[in-house]
């Protein structure tokens, strides 16, 4: 453990999942059987596979890369390097749309862009076929890798149904049909931020972080994209970091969006912005529905 201080944010917790990993046993088995000193409890296999991990974990490779795997909304997602690793504070993201997908009174278009793992369409789409709750889900996202990981947990955490339509695209490119509800987790750490992190031995990729001097350049360009795309009265929910909400609101104000809020999330920090489309946008080819 003693390893991973000054590289891990829960040196303890990575200690304990990397161990989970490198035995094949289940956490509580561990921290119940497993006396002091450790070793004696643990086979010699085991501990070299641990020591392999952990030197791994110390150069700044995530948890979620070495074990290949990332529990989200209950859900567990296949990742490695390339994508963006699913985090806790998401799971607001995900709430808030199948809120607004649940209280619909149509069957809802609905596009994740820059989607990364997929954690966001997949969560959503399986919360409201748990519900019952019908859409026509799509995502997309402009790097091959990280579309590839999405399509993965598509097939394995949904198999054939429903069936989702993905495409690799900047934004909304290449989303050429209106739709209900547009989700993005785009990136939003100021180049300083993003800096920092960095040298902390971050090891997910940059331009799935960093977002400009301010942290705002992907809603600048996503937010007028989502303007002329999404249908009257339709929604964009987009994930923020502390403190941005109010420039995303006037962002999200200039390009015609009618009612905008900032979702805080449990620790009462911005979270989640909800933008409602108000009238029919200027590129929108098809007709308001009821």
């Amino acid at each position: 453990m003693k390893q991973l201080q000054g590289i891990s944010e829960s040196p303890w917790l990575d200690s304990l999942l990397l161990l989970e990993h490198a035995t094949g046993r289940p956490r509580e088995d561990l921290l119940a059987e497993l006396g002091d000193p450790a070793e004696k409890a643990l086979k010699p296999s085991w501990i070299d596979s641990f020591m392999k991990c952990t030197k791994r974990r110390s150069s700044g490779i995530p948890v979620a890369y070495i074990i290949g795997r990332k529990d989200f909304r209950g859900l567990s997602f296949a990742v490695g390097p390339g994508v963006l690793v699913p985090r806790p504070e998401t799971e607001l993201l995900v709430e808030e749309a199948v809120r607004m997908i649940k209280n619909s009174q149509n069957v809802v278009r609905y596009h994740d862009c820059c989607t990364g793992s997929g954690c966001v369409v997949i969560a959503v789409t399986a919360e409201c076929s748990a519900l019952g709750v019908r859409l026509i889900p799509s995502f997309s996202d402009i790097e091959e890798e990280a579309l590839t990981w999405a399509r993965r947990n598509a097939r394995d955490l949904l198999g054939d149904e429903p069936a989702i339509r993905s495409w690799r695209g900047s934004w909304l490119e290449g989303l050429d049909e209106p739709v209900d509800l547009v989700t993005a987790n785009p990136p939003y750490l100021t180049r300083e931020e993003t800096r920092k992190v960095l040298s902390r031995g971050w090891g997910e990729p940059r331009q799935a972080l960093a977002a400009g001097d301010d942290g705002l350049e992907a809603y600048r360009e996503l937010v007028p994209q989502a303007a002329s795309i999404i249908a009257p009265r339709g929604e964009l929910l987009m994930e923020c970091g502390s403190g941005q909400g109010e420039a995303i609101r006037e962002i999200c104000q200039r390009h015609g969006f009618d009612k905008v809020e900032i979702i805080p999330d449990y620790a009462g920090h911005d979270r989640v912005i909800r933008a409602r489309q108000k009238i029919a946008p200027t590129n929108h080819r098809g007709r308001e529905r009821n």
